[in-house]
């Protein structure tokens, strides 16, 4: 995925969880082994790395990640102006185009973050 290809590594002085490392290939075959290491993973960490290595569900996965990523990159790409029609309207409905500095941090600070909400309904056409 290039996307993925483009994100930096972690500085070799951050300090990473181990989280365990579930297969999606061995889950689809009803491994035994896996489905105990998923069953712990979400008993001990609840988290766990699902890789998606293998399988052409998880390929499917990853391309359609990809192409979220490119999405992206073009949603903010636009015009402000183009944007500032889908923004959001926090309490009532957080779902749209928030602007950098709009939100307080903890500190009082603006914070500085961008994003575009869509909600799973939406995504998944559930909506007229």
């Amino acid at each position: 995925a290039r996307q993925f290809d483009q994100i930096p590594p972690f500085p070799p002085d951050t300090p990473l969880v181990p989280l365990p490392k579930v297969s999606l290939p061995e889950l689809q075959g009803k491994g035994k082994v896996e489905a105990r290491r998923l069953f712990e993973a979400c008993r001990e960490w609840g988290f766990f790395l699902l890789d998606l290595k293998n399988s052409h569900e998880g390929e499917i996965l990853l391309q359609d990640a990809e192409k979220m990523f490119l999405l992206t990159a073009e949603t903010f790409a636009l015009d402000q102006s183009i944007l500032d029609i889908y923004a959001y309207k926090p309490p009532h409905d957080l779902t749209g185009y928030k602007q950098k500095g709009k939100l307080k941090t903890d500190d009082g600070k603006t914070d500085c973050m961008e994003l575009y909400t869509i909600n799973q309904d939406d995504m998944l056409g559930n909506c007229p």
